[in-house]
């Protein structure tokens, strides 16, 4: 399956985006035909943000909770908040 997408990547005359947490998976061959983005994992500000947008407005929240403690959880991408904001629900 490597080889078959390597081989569509060389043929393809456009733009392809792969996301990853798992970087380091890639093997060489795959590494050597992409250019990397590097993205940082959100900062308190950030985190506080994505959790002001994924839950819903009148969602009650117990007393103990607010999105300052929410976004306080370090080392969280996006995705994991997201999910983590969904069980919630």
């Amino acid at each position: 399956m490597r080889s078959q997408l390597l081989i569509c990547l060389e043929q393809f005359r456009g733009v392809v985006i792969f996301s990853t947490n798992l970087v380091e998976n890639y093997d060489k061959a795959f590494e050597t035909r992409v250019r990397h983005v590097h993205f940082l994992m959100p900062d308190f500000a950030s985190r506080r943000e994505i959790c002001k947008r994924h839950l819903p407005a009148k969602m009650p929240l117990a007393e103990d909770i607010s999105l300052e403690k929410l976004a306080q959880v370090e080392d969280v991408c996006g995705r994991d908040i997201k999910m983590r904001l969904l069980m919630l629900q």
